[in-house]
């Protein structure tokens, strides 16, 4: 939905290929009412013979990388151009395959290795593709045997271990880059809940930052990467070991609708689709906190509904904004959209923060 609104305010065409019509993306095409945008029920891009739905020229991006490549390689047309390229989502899908990458760019990470028999004590396992927001780890597979095997027996591409870090603080970092060159946002720092991004927070002078971008742009340029790339880190005992990259706009970078003069959305499309590329300024003190699924929960998709359903999420003040996902169904600890705010100092971030969790707080006692 977010790509789509960046296409819109670029005055590009959006053909957006999805689950059901009510996806976030279809919701906000619908609402517009515009021609210029068009939703097809398909998720990557294929009607029911199998054959390629969409234009036979422009650029294909995606919003995530759990895709069929292979199958996708097949139907494509020779016309339509891919940022990211295929192969870098081929490799970067595959977190054992980074680990190597890693390894390769002397970018600082635990150590790791595939062969399950050989593994450390005290290590935590991987799947090596599928895992999202937690899902496809497991923090101690020492525990319960029965837990490990069946861990291992859903992973549709293999497992990996990686030696378990103490760690001080998450980091996270995002860039967009055309054929391997462009820029970094800034460094920020992450809070989880179960293994999902909760809260984003700006850094001033932070130590590691420098190294931070070194290790980004290393991958960008390795992979003559086009497009935005996020990197997520641990902090341990002063040193940044690397955790894992992502091939697409990322949700530890979404401040960027209010904290950059171009946000994470715009640059990616102004990079995959080869307009120019320039170095955004940005805001000082920010900050962002995602909205986690309390419970199961079904909200309405009709718009007054739900506009007087959430009137007291949005409805924090000049310098807070929310954004709703339009996500019809909330579970726990999914992300059903998001608060950003920035600030002109630490003392005024800090307190858009507070507004933000006690207003959150009391509309889950309240409304569900």
């Amino acid at each position: 939905m977010m790509l789509v609104e960046a296409a819109s305010s670029l005055e590009l065409a959006a053909f957006v290929f999805g689950q059901s019509e009510t996806d976030p993306a279809a919701q906000w095409i619908t609402a517009q009412g515009s021609s210029r945008h068009v939703f097809v029920k398909s998720p990557l891009g294929t009607d029911s013979q199998g054959l390629w739905a969409g234009p036979t020229s422009g650029w294909l991006s995606f919003e995530n990388e759990f895709l069929d490549l292979q199958k996708l390689r097949v139907v494509l047309p020779e016309d339509v151009k891919v940022g990211p390229s295929l192969h870098s989502l081929a490799l970067l899908q595959n977190k054992y395959f980074q680990k190597l990458l890693f390894q390769h760019c002397l970018i600082g990470s635990s150590e790791f290795g595939d062969d399950l028999s050989q593994a450390p004590s005290n290590v935590v396992l991987k799947w090596k593709r599928g895992g999202y927001d937690g899902k496809g780890v497991l923090l101690d597979p020492g525990r319960d045997s029965l837990m490990t095997q069946s861990f291992i027996t859903k992973a549709s591409h293999g497992v990996y271990w990686e030696k378990r870090v103490s760690f001080q603080s998450e980091l996270a970092i995002q860039g967009c880059f055309k054929n391997g060159r462009g820029f970094c946002f800034p460094l920020v720092k992450v809070d989880s809940v179960n293994g999902v991004c909760f809260e984003v927070r700006s850094l001033q002078n932070h130590p590691l930052e420098s190294e931070a971008r070194r290790s980004l742009e290393k991958v960008a340029a390795t992979l003559n990467y086009t497009g935005v790339l996020a990197m997520e880190f641990f902090e341990s005992d002063g040193k940044l070991l690397t955790n894992e990259v992502a091939p697409r706009v990322h949700n530890t970078g979404h401040h960027t609708l209010q904290s950059s003069s171009t946000s994470q959305f715009e640059a990616h499309l102004r990079a995959i689709c080869d307009q120019p590329l320039e170095q955004p300024k940005f805001q000082p003190h920010f900050g962002m906190i995602n909205w986690l699924g309390h419970k199961d929960f079904g909200l309405s998709t009709e718009a007054e509904s739900r506009k007087e359903a959430l009137r007291a999420l949005a409805d924090l003040g000049p310098h807070v904004r929310f954004k709703d996902y339009l996500k019809s169904e909330m579970r726990l600890g999914r992300k059903m959209g998001h608060w950003t705010w920035v600030a002109d100092s630490e003392a005024e971030s800090n307190e858009c923060r507070e507004r933000v969790l006690t207003t959150l707080l009391k509309w889950q006692r309240e409304f569900i």
